[in-house]
């Protein structure tokens, strides 16, 4: 009996520490992951004139910050085809493109400094002085995002220059570079609930710019 009884303790303490492990592992599993932080960011929207965005599917979820991983604060009812109402906006920088001249040469633009956020406001304060910056072959540009007109945001020796014109497209000067990549979000107003929308193929889309 006593041999039968210690069987049994021990099953039962297997089968324990196997269901604990079976616990550990599930809730490492829906462990939240920390927000994918982008490497520069700023408060514009990409390109000429204001976007007009239509949703493409019937509910759209709207987080807390424009990060992916960050808390949904609510849940959009919409229609595919419907315009978002929307008063801010967030392009990011997650991965800049690199890119290496091919010979010496120069770009030309606005001295933004070392930031990594630069807000609309600022954007257009006139408070960037303009400069040009010598580039040697040994040198490495990252191409951060495209602007418009022509023009980018690059950065070089930890420098960020709103590049005019943009200099990753004077293929006589600079490798080409590829994409970076980069999320864009809109900050949606809802009559019941406002929040972060990333725009993606299965969320929204532009149909339209306005001037």
């Amino acid at each position: 009996m006593r041999t039968a009884f210690v069987l049994l303790a021990t099953v039962l303490s297997a089968c324990s520490d196997a269901r604990q492990v079976l616990i550990d592992s599930t809730f490492a599993s829906q462990a939240v992951l920390p927000p994918v932080r982008p490497t520069f960011e700023v408060g514009l929207w990409p390109g000429e004139g204001r976007p007009v965005v239509h949703a493409i599917r019937a509910t759209l979820s709207l987080l807390h910050a424009p990060f992916e991983g960050a808390p949904i604060v609510g849940v959009l009812p919409t229609r595919p085809g419907e315009q978002l109402v929307y008063d801010s906006t967030r392009f990011q920088t997650i991965t800049p493109s690199d890119s290496r001249p091919i010979k010496a040469t120069s770009i030309h633009g606005r001295n933004l400094g070392p930031l990594r956020y630069l807000p609309r406001e600022k954007y257009y304060s006139g408070s960037f002085r303009h400069t040009t910056i010598e580039i040697a072959p040994a040198d490495t540009l990252e191409y951060l995002q495209y602007r418009a007109e022509g023009t980018c945001f690059v950065r070089v020796r930890a420098r960020v220059i709103d590049a005019d014109p943009c200099p990753v497209f004077d293929t006589t000067a600079f490798a080409p570079p590829g994409e970076p990549r980069t999320l864009w979000w809109i900050y949606v107003r809802g009559t019941n609930t406002s929040g972060w929308l990333l725009l993606t193929d299965s969320t929204a889309k532009v149909v339209d710019r306005t001037f």
